[in-house]
């Protein structure tokens, strides 16, 4: 691996492994709860039963995980792909004709379509085209080029994907529940 190779993907390593992680965790509310993602296809035309929404769920994990551990540039472009799709469909239900009360994306919690699904899909697509522009770095062997194993690039990264769950979930909600008229 070249350094400049190296140097490259350390750019983009942390928003490309928050991205494939917040896949990892809609992945498996989607497996637990796939009632809000199949409203979504309903909305979109498509008629999917409730195990086809499951096994996509399934897909989302196994393709967030890959691209956390292979190093390999084809899963980098297909959660590029994945991620430029999530964006295009968040735009579509912000701005369509469908009235559907939540994207989907974190099973049952009601997560209203939003500008920030929008953005965080579209950086999820970025940073992970970006990543397979910069040849992707097996995990293992990465983490052993930071400090203390890269432990602490992980408690970053892990936090990031909290707080990009989190923000997904709960910034919709809190935006639309504001009104002027509560001011005391």
């Amino acid at each position: 691996m070249s350094p400049l190779a190296i140097a490259l993907f350390d750019l983009v390593s942390a928003p490309f492994l928050i991205a494939a992680g917040l896949l990892v965790v809609a992945g498996c509310a989607k497996v637990r709860e796939p009632y809000g993602a199949s409203r979504v296809f309903e909305a979109l035309g498509i008629r999917v039963g409730l195990p086809v929404v499951r096994l996509l769920g399934v897909a989302e994990v196994a393709l967030g995980i890959a691209a956390f551990v292979s190093g390999e540039r084809l899963i980098s472009v297909a959660l590029a792909l994945t991620f430029g799709l999530l964006a295009a469909i968040s735009l579509w239900l912000l701005v369509g004709p469908a009235d559907v009360p939540s994207c989907g994306c974190l099973g049952s919690l009601e997560t209203p379509p939003s500008v920030l699904h929008v953005l965080l899909s579209a950086l999820g697509a970025a940073a992970a085209g970006l990543a397979a522009l910069a040849d992707p770095i097996r995990i293992d062997t990465y983490l052993g080029s930071l400090p203390a194993l890269g432990a602490p690039f992980l408690v970053a990264v892990g936090s990031g994907i909290v707080a990009a769950a989190l923000a997904m979930a709960y910034v919709p909600i809190l935006a639309t529940s504001y009104t002027g008229a509560q001011r005391g």
